[in-house]
């Protein structure tokens, strides 16, 4: 692959700052022709070894329920929003081991305005959205508080306009929220 390559974040991967606190320099965009719905789940009843998992934050136990997170998918005229930055070889390495639920698409062709170089975008594998239908048809799909409220804030981080957008072309949620606590698994 030649010439740089980009992350396009449309939820918890719009990080305005790193872990150290430092600004991520990122360009506002859009992504043309998707749309962001919930509808990739993860299923938080069964161990996955160095993977996440998720206690009730009330009561400390690991609830029997899908935790449900923000995916795009094709769907002519419409848009999203989000953060395109620039990322080096080995981050979208450890990106691709982070978001074992999303497989890594070139969406370059439908940033708006154009980037020079590949713009990727972690969407849902058929694995995941079929994880969230199962769960929500069986009334176990949530999402976590924690979650929602950082991608807001994220957005918010971006300006208003941004929030209000990703508002606006955010898909109401199918599912309850709920008070989760993330745990990281060795």
């Amino acid at each position: 692959m030649t010439g740089p390559e980009y992350v396009f974040g449309y939820g918890s991967l719009v990080e305005a700052a790193d872990q150290s606190g430092h600004a991520i320099v990122g360009k506002v965009a859009h992504a043309m022709d998707y749309r962001r719905n919930w509808s990739v789940a993860m299923e938080n009843s069964r161990d996955i070894p160095g993977y996440k998992y998720y206690l009730d934050a009330k009561v400390g136990t690991r609830p029997d329920v899908v935790v449900v997170f923000l995916n795009i998918v094709r769907c002519n005229g419409a848009r999203v929003n989000g953060l395109v930055r620039e990322v080096a070889e080995a981050e979208l390495i450890e990106l691709d081991s982070r978001e074992r639920n999303y497989s890594r698409t070139d969406i370059s062709a439908h940033i708006a305005p154009a980037i020079e170089g590949t713009v990727w975008a972690y969407m849902g594998t058929s694995d995941a959205v079929e994880r969230f239908r199962k769960g929500l048809s069986e009334q176990r799909a949530v999402i976590g508080r924690e979650y929602l409220e950082g991608v807001k804030r994220q957005f918010a981080a971006l300006g208003d306009q941004a929030l209000r957008a990703y508002e606006d072309l955010t898909e109401v949620a199918p599912c309850p929220l709920r008070d989760l606590t993330r745990i990281e698994s060795n």
